[in-house]
């Protein structure tokens, strides 16, 4: 093909591994050792799929030795291998994470843990998100009335150690009632009975959040911060936005012409317009 034309691979191809002999030759390894490093340098958050694990084999005279042999001298001298890794594809820069063998307490001939490698698939440079970060604030950036008005809403809103116990102890009220439906189906109890109502542990406390010290504490928190018009934005006491009216579906191709100048193709559904291209 000349230089500088765009090729296309079937799928078939890329799968047969024959793209990939063409770019980086036939006697390439799969994987090519470029050195080592620590292991704290491995993060968490460079794992971008699910790790692959290698147990050596003896492929070659000495080879299961000689993995055993890098794999000891890596756990203890707390070292990864960086490597470039390829399998029917493009190239892929993995981390090899070494695994010493345990043995199952209770019987030292059973492998609870076998030796070998953890390949931890590393991310490219562009692939790495860096988003901007909005600039720390300082203590010197609040006033002292908005600290004090802070300090007042934590003391006031703290949960008393004797009253509800709300981590880990609220069951899901969805689950509640699921289940509760099906018991009184089960007892064939029939529809006209009245199901027995489910309380919701995470709706507030209305009477305690109530009392004249919180709800002085709130509004001065809001006031000092001046966020009064936020409040009741996002819940359910407030307005809310009037419906939007389902768009007729255009019958002729002065319709489509009419409602294209006006601007309301955004009217119709995805559904709709891909049927019209057709």
């Amino acid at each position: 093909p000349p230089a500088g034309s765009q090729q296309v691979f079937e799928p078939f191809e890329v799968a047969s591994g024959k793209v990939a002999e063409s770019l980086y030759g036939k006697d390439e390894p799969p994987l090519v050792l470029l050195g080592f490093r620590p292991t704290e340098a491995l993060k968490p958050h460079l794992n971008v799929k699910p790790a692959t694990f290698l147990e050596p084999s003896e492929t070659a005279a000495g080879s299961t030795v000689a993995a055993r042999a890098l794999v000891e001298s890596m756990a203890a001298k707390g070292r990864i291998a960086l490597a470039r890794f390829r399998r029917q594809g493009a190239a892929q820069l993995v981390a090899l994470l070494p695994q010493r063998r345990e043995s199952d307490p209770r019987d030292p001939a059973v492998t609870k843990l076998p030796c070998g490698f953890h390949l931890v698939y590393l991310p490219f440079a562009n692939a790495v998100r860096k988003p901007e970060l909005p600039p720390t604030l300082e203590p010197g950036a609040f006033s002292a009335p908005q600290l004090e008005a802070t300090r007042r809403l934590v003391q006031h809103l703290t949960l008393p150690e004797g009253g509800a116990q709300l981590v880990a102890a609220v069951p899901n009220p969805a689950s509640e009632a699921h289940f509760r439906v099906i018991e009184q189906a089960a007892f064939s109890e029939g529809a006209s009975s009245a199901l027995q109502q489910v309380k919701d542990g995470t709706v507030p406390d209305a009477a305690w959040l109530g009392e004249p010290s919180r709800v002085q504490s709130i509004g001065g928190f809001i006031a000092a911060f001046g966020v009064a018009q936020a409040v009741g934005s996002g819940g359910g006491g407030g307005e809310r936005a009037p419906k939007r009216l389902k768009a007729s579906v255009p019958t002729s191709a002065a319709e489509w012409s009419q409602m294209q100048a006006a601007g309301r193709l955004a009217e119709l559904s995805a559904t709709v317009l891909k049927e019209y291209l057709r």
